[in-house]
């Protein structure tokens, strides 16, 4: 088996995240490290104020409910 390095860095400025999600997704910068998918029969909630930037050439496919309701104070953002 291989290893695993993680290092303690303070000047990361976005969680990561991708793969096939469902649930809550809590009010954070996230940048989008491979294809997010929603499975049928599945909901993934996106909290107000978050931020998806996804790297080039990744996608988001909704096969279930994604609900991404911002606000005018908290919008939602997704970009690259």
């Amino acid at each position: 088996p291989g290893t695993i390095s993680i290092a303690d860095d303070d000047t990361v400025l976005a969680r990561t995240i991708g793969g096939h999600l469902a649930g809550n997704l809590a009010l954070e910068n996230y940048r989008v490290l491979q294809d997010i998918v929603v499975d049928a029969n599945q909901t993934w909630t996106i909290a107000p104020g978050t931020s998806l930037l996804f790297n080039p050439g990744l996608n988001l496919t909704a096969n279930g409910k994604v609900i991404a309701q911002g606000t005018s104070g908290l919008p939602i953002e997704f970009g690259s």
